[in-house]
């Protein structure tokens, strides 16, 4: 696969020559198949990853077994919670899966930290991916915190499709775990979308048929995913 190293990377061409080289020669290429967990809490990171193709999600269990999504990482995107283990040398304090079949490009542990040492468009580089994760979190935080779980639900939803895709093949347990509630009002709450004409619902499925109520409904914040 021939790597496109200027979308990854907006500075590729002011960076340094030996950094450039060290990229390619040592990052590398891993696939991870839909569902698939590769990075489980406690575990130490040995790798710094940017998704190429597909969608990590980053997510929290707790005893009980409630799951709740911090975030999702995208294309072109790393995740924070990486940057900031491999940095303090501490374990991951989260799990990560892939939501799709995912491509992910990572680069070792000792070289990120020797970069950061060494080149000034790498720190740059990886602070600039902290901070754009950092952002979508405390989003996510202000929803949970200010927003009502069915402006939560609305925004998720709305946030979710495009002009291309008007539906999602998502159960009411996954949506819960996007918003962080219980599955049994993520239940109530769409059911009062579908009288209200604003979606569709069936087995696994969510049609949007309305995004533009739905975003005037979840009105406070953009929801991060």
């Amino acid at each position: 696969m021939k790597l496109a190293l200027h979308k990854i990377f907006p500075q590729w061409e002011s960076m340094e020559r030996n950094l450039k080289e060290e990229i390619k020669e040592y990052s590398y290429i891993r696939r991870f198949h839909s569902s698939q967990l590769f990075v489980i809490e406690g575990e130490k990171c040995n790798s710094f990853y940017v998704v190429l193709e597909g969608s990590v999600k980053v997510f929290k269990t707790s005893e009980l077994g409630k799951e709740i999504t911090i975030y999702n990482v995208s294309p072109m995107e790393s995740c924070l919670l990486t940057s900031f283990s491999i940095v303090n040398n501490q374990p991951f304090i989260a799990n990560a899966q892939a939501l799709k079949h995912t491509l992910l490009l990572l680069f070792p542990k000792n070289k990120v930290l020797d970069w950061l040492n060494r080149y000034e468009s790498w720190r740059e580089f990886y602070l600039n991916s902290c901070s754009s994760q950092l952002f979508s979190l405390i989003s996510k935080i202000e929803s949970l915190v200010f927003q009502r779980v069915d402006e939560r639900i609305a925004n998720f939803l709305a946030s979710a499709v495009s002009s291309r895709v008007n539906s999602l093949q998502m159960t009411h347990s996954e949506v819960a775990r996007e918003v962080g509630t219980a599955r049994e009002v993520v239940s109530r709450i769409l059911k009062e979308f579908e009288n209200e004409d604003l979606i569709r619902l069936s087995r696994g499925k969510i049609e949007i048929i309305n995004p533009e109520r739905l975003s005037v409904h979840g009105k406070l914040y953009p929801f991060a995913g």
